[in-house]
């Protein structure tokens, strides 16, 4: 059980850190390019997403 456990930690953590690495792209793309390349409701999915999983990492 302890096993599943640790995998799936390690899972979400992974999700977390791709993530974030999407976030900051869209944002980097949206404050500093003015060129988004998704829209407002794909980046809030995707931040809900993070919230979410950044609560089951922890």
């Amino acid at each position: 059980m302890k096993k599943i456990q640790t995998e799936t930690k390690a899972k979400d953590a992974a999700k977390v850190t791709a993530l974030v690495t999407k976030l900051n792209r869209y944002r980097h793309e949206y404050y500093n390019l003015a060129a988004p390349s998704v829209s407002d409701v794909v980046y809030d999915h995707l931040f809900v997403e993070l919230q979410e999983l950044n609560i089951l990492v922890r």
